[in-house]
C-alpha cells in the first residue's frame, strides 16, 4: 500500500470518528426535536465513511462491492437529510411546506431500493470493476440510468439548499446575513464533490462525491456546535455578566453549568469553575427551593437567609437562543426584590391593619369574615363572633390623656393576639370596640374564651407616667344557628348581647338570645 492510500485511509478514519462524535453529541443534546436533523446528517456521514473505508480495505471484488453499496445507502439518504437540515435551520426566516421533506425522503428511499437490488436489475451499474487510480484504488464501470438520475437528483437538492441559505441571507440583517452566507458556502461543498465526480479525467481513484458530502457535513456540524457552545457564553458575558449586579448562572439546554458571575459565586459558594459541564442540580444539591421556583408557573420568590437577616430574590430562567432562534441554554437571574417586597408588605399592612394595635382594620375584618361565612354555607362547621368594648374608655382619655388611651388600646390588642388562635380573625372595628371571628367554634367555647379575655384584662395593670390604669371589658357572643346565617345578622346579634353586658354592670360577657346555638 502506497503513501497516498495510507493518507486517504487515515483521513477516512478521522472522519469516521468525527461522524460518530457529532452524532452522539447531537442526539445527547436533542431535547425538543431541533437537533434531530443534525444527528441524522452525521449518521449519514458515519455510514458513508464506514462503507468507503471498508471498501478501500477490502481485498476481494465482492467485498468491495458490498461495502460500496453500504456507502451508497448513506449517499442516497444524504440529499433528503441535507435538505431537511437546511429547512430546519432557516425555519424562522423562510416558511416551507411540510411535503418537501416527505418528497425528498421518498425519492431517496426509491433510489436506495434500486441500489440494493442492483445485482438483479442493473440500473445503477451495468458493469463495474476495481482499478488502480493515480492515488488510490477505486471502482469504475458503465453507469446505468438510475446512477445518472441520482446525480441529477442530488445536484437539484444541493442547489435548492444553496439557494435556501442565500435567500435567508438576503432577507436578514447584516449580522445574520454573514452567518447565512457562510452556510451557503458550506452548501457548495457537496456540489463541488459532485462536479469533481463528473470531471475527474485523471482517474485519481478518489470518490469525489463522497468527499464533498463528508466535508459538507463536518463543516456544517462544527459551525452549529461552535455556535451553541461559543455564542451563548459570548452573549452572556457581553450583555449580562458585566452589566448586572444580580446573581447570574448560565447553563446549556441540558442544565449543565457553563458560567456564572461574581454575585452568584457569593450567593452560592458551591459554584466552582471546576464543575463546568456538570449538572447544576448536582452542584446545588441543597438548593432545591431554587429549582422549584425556576420551574413554578407562578414564579414565587426565593428567600435566602444569612447572618444579617434574609434577602428575597425574584427567580427568572430565560432561554438563550443562538442566531438561528434555537434554544441552546438558560440564563438564571436572581433579582434582589427585598426592598420592593418589604414596601409592598408595608403598604398591604397599612391598607389592612389598624396602625395602633396591629389588628385587622374594620374593612379587612368584614371582608375576611364574609369569606368565612361563604365557606360556612358549604361545610357548616360553625362560626362564632365576639364583640368587645372597653368600659369607660372616655373617662380614661379625659383623666390620663389621649396618649395614655392609645397605650391602653395597644395593650388590649397584644393580649388578644396572645389568647386567640392564628386561624381566628381579630379586628379593631371602632374606637374602643374589638371583634373576633372564630371558625369551627360553638357558642359555649366562644363564651369561655370571651370570659378569659375579660379576666385577663381585669388583672392587667398599665403603668403610664407613674400612674396605674386598670381596665375592664364587656363582651357579646353570637354563634351561627345554621347555614343560612349571614355576617350582618351575626354582628347585630353580638352587638345586642354586648349592650346587655353594658346594661347589666359591664365587665361581663353575654350571649345573644336570638340566632344562636350552644354546643
Amino acid at each position: 500500500m502506497d503513501v497516498a492510500q495510507i493518507l486517504v485511509d487515515l483521513l477516512l478514519t478521522c472522519a469516521l470518528f468525527i461522524g460518530l462524535f457529532n452524532a452522539s453529541a447531537f442526539i445527547f443534546k436533542h431535547k425538543n426535536g431541533q437537533m434531530f436533523a443534525l444527528f441524522l446528517l452525521n449518521s449519514c456521514l458515519f455510514i458513508i465513511v464506514f462503507g468507503y473505508l471498508m471498501a478501500q480495505s477490502s481485498a476481494s471484488l465482492n467485498s468491495r462491492l458490498n461495502w460500496d453499496m453500504v456507502k451508497w445507502i448513506g449517499l442516497l439518504l444524504f440529499p433528503a437529510v441535507w435538505g431537511f437540515t437546511a429547512l430546519n435551520i432557516t425555519r424562522h426566516t423562510i416558511k416551507h411546506p411540510n411535503w418537501i421533506t416527505c418528497f425528498l425522503l421518498l425519492v431517496s428511499l426509491i433510489l436506495i431500493t434500486l441500489r440494493l437490488t442492483d445485482s438483479i436489475y442493473p440500473l445503477f451499474y451495468i458493469s463495474i470493476k476495481p482499478f488502480k487510480g493515480l492515488l488510490v484504488w477505486g471502482l469504475t464501470g458503465v453507469k446505468g440510468p438510475a446512477y445518472n438520475f441520482a446525480l441529477i437528483y442530488s445536484l437539484m437538492v444541493y442547489s435548492l439548499v444553496f439557494m435556501n441559505f442565500v435567500s435567508a441571507a438576503i432577507s436578514h440583517i447584516a449580522k445574520l446575513r454573514n452567518l447565512y452566507l457562510s452556510l451557503s458556502l458550506t452548501a457548495l461543498l457537496p456540489v463541488a464533490g459532485l462536479v469533481g465526480e463528473l470531471i475527474d479525467q485523471t482517474k485519481s481513484g478518489l470518490d469525489w462525491l463522497s468527499i464533498g458530502v463528508i466535508l459538507g457535513i463536518i463543516v456544517l456540524s462544527f459551525m452549529v456546535m461552535n455556535s451553541d457552545y461559543g455564542y451563548v457564553a459570548t452573549i452572556a458575558k457581553t450583555h449580562f455578566f458585566k452589566l448586572s449586579e444580580d446573581p447570574l448562572i448560565l447553563t446549556d439546554d441540558a442544565g449543565r453549568l457553563l458560567d456564572f458571575n461574581n454575585a452568584a459565586d457569593l450567593l452560592f459558594p458551591e459554584l466552582d469553575y471546576t464543575y463546568v459541564g456538570k449538572s447544576l442540580q448536582e452542584i446545588l444539591i441543597h438548593r432545591t427551593p431554587l429549582f422549584q421556583r425556576m420551574n413554578h408557573p407562578m414564579n414565587p420568590d426565593l428567600e435566602v437567609k444569612h447572618a444579617k437577616g434574609s434577602t428575597i430574590y425574584e427567580v427568572k430562567a430565560v432561554a438563550v437562543v443562538n442566531t438561528w432562534g434555537r434554544s441552546i441554554g438558560r440564563l438564571i437571574r436572581l433579582s434582589d426584590v427585598t426592598v420592593k417586597r418589604r414596601e409592598n408588605e408595608d403598604l398591604h399592612r397599612l391598607a389592612t391593619r389598624d396602625s395602633l394595635t396591629g389588628l385587622l382594620n374594620r374593612r379587612q375584618f368584614l371582608s375576611l369574615s364574609k369569606l368565612a361565612f361563604d365557606r360556612h354555607k358549604i361545610d357548616d362547621s360553625g362560626l362564632a363572633i365576639i364583640i368587645f368594648d372597653l368600659d369607660r374608655f372616655k373617662e380614661i382619655n379625659d383623666k390620663y390623656g389621649a396618649t395614655a388611651g392609645d397605650e391602653v388600646l395597644r395593650v388590649i390588642g397584644n393580649i388578644m393576639l396572645g389568647l386567640f388562635r392564628k386561624s381566628d380573625l381579630l379586628g379593631r372595628i371602632g374606637g374602643e370596640e374589638f371583634a373576633v371571628l372564630l371558625p369551627s367554634t360553638q357558642v359555649s367555647d366562644a363564651c369561655k374564651l370571651a370570659e378569659k379575655v375579660c379576666s385577663q384584662i381585669r388583672e392587667t395593670e398599665i403603668t403610664y407616667q407613674d400612674q396605674t390604669i386598670r381596665l375592664t371589658l364587656s363582651g357579646g357572643v353570637a354563634a351561627t344557628p345554621d347555614q343560612t346565617a349571614d355576617l350582618e345578622l351575626m354582628l347585630k346579634s353580638a352587638g345586642l348581647a354586648l349592650r346587655e353586658s353594658k346594661e347589666n354592670g359591664r365587665d361581663r360577657v353575654s350571649i345573644a338570645k336570638n340566632n344562636t346555638r350552644s354546643s
